[in-house]
């Protein structure tokens, strides 16, 4: 008889279920993602840099960079910042309270070992000067130096009624300043760095004033006024850091090219300039008066009252 084949059997028969596995390589990471996003800001500011040289003139890139290099922060008299104003200053402060000149390249300056005696034998000279004889032993003296530190082309020392007047004027071939930038050459930090012992010993007050020449700047919201003010701020920081007292100047002012120098062009370079004015006791209490209100008398007209009980602007 034949076998019959058991259904259960077949039933319990193990089935085998075969799995493929598909072995893929390791995570990148998100490395890629910050490469990529450095890419693209130095593309974006290499197309925006492009944009700006393709959108403007020679004129308007030099004054560009002249006002970015102008807006350093610099260490001035205590911890003032650059912007001595609108020009940067640093508001001004190069607001700190005014920027200071930079030195980077100072070591570039030369040195003339004549420079230490000058301001030795001028600084011993300390006084106060009135009289027309002394005024102009004064100018003398400051002239002589001039001519021995050889900047006589860049410095002009006159005897005026108010006393003597230092004017150190620009030159083509020796700057005092950086093209429309309060920032002072390292050639006129170091005249100015000679006589600050010098004007230490000098007891007079002193007024120190900034004039541009009439070239404007092609910016609406900073001028020639501001630009001849902070130069005379800058000026004024390196004559106290050399040894001016701070309250020997009783006033700074800029003047843009109001006041170009007589018989010059009004765009002539030597109407840059910083002028520094040693006053006698007269031309200070004349400056002084200036400012006072005028006494009310009773015997003055009306109108006159009326003006003079006017509050000051």
């Amino acid at each position: 008889m034949t076998e019959q084949k058991n259904p259960d059997k077949r039933a319990k028969r193990p089935i085998v279920i075969k799995r493929v596995t598909h072995v893929h390589g390791g995570h990148h990471g998100g490395a890629w993602k910050v490469a990529f996003a450095d890419f693209a800001i130095a593309m974006m500011a290499l197309f925006l840099v492009l944009w700006i040289m393709g959108a403007t003139t020679e004129a308007e890139r030099q004054q560009l960079a002249n006002s970015i290099d102008a807006n350093k922060i610099v260490e001035l008299e205590g911890s003032e910042s650059l912007l001595e104003g609108a020009g940067g200053n640093t508001v001004l402060d190069e607001t700190q309270a005014g920027a200071t000149p930079s030195t980077e390249n100072e070591d570039e300056t030369s040195k003339n070992p004549q420079d230490d005696e000058i301001r030795e034998a001028l600084a011993r000279q300390s006084a106060y000067y009135d009289s027309q004889e002394q005024l102009g032993k004064l100018a003398a003296g400051l002239t002589d130096a001039a001519k021995q530190m050889d900047v006589s082309d860049s410095v002009v020392i006159e005897v005026v009624e108010q006393g003597v007047r230092v004017r150190f004027q620009d030159q083509a071939k020796k700057p005092l300043f950086a093209s429309g930038s309060r920032e002072l050459s390292n050639y006129f930090v170091k005249i100015l760095r000679s006589l600050g012992p010098v004007l230490a010993k000098v007891n007079n007050s002193v007024m120190i004033s900034g004039h541009s020449d009439a070239q404007p700047l092609n910016n609406a919201f900073y001028s020639n006024w501001e630009l001849s003010t902070e130069r005379a701020i800058s000026a004024r920081h390196v004559l106290v850091q050399s040894g001016m007292p701070v309250d020997r100047v009783i006033q700074l002012a800029g003047y843009a090219e109001t006041m170009p120098i007589e018989g010059k062009d009004p765009l002539d370079a030597v109407n840059r300039r910083i002028e520094v004015l040693i006053l006698t006791d007269k031309g200070q209490k004349d400056l002084k008066n200036m400012f006072k209100n005028a006494p009310t008398s009773a015997t003055a007209s009306p109108a006159a009252q009326a003006t003079s009980a006017a509050p000051a602007v």
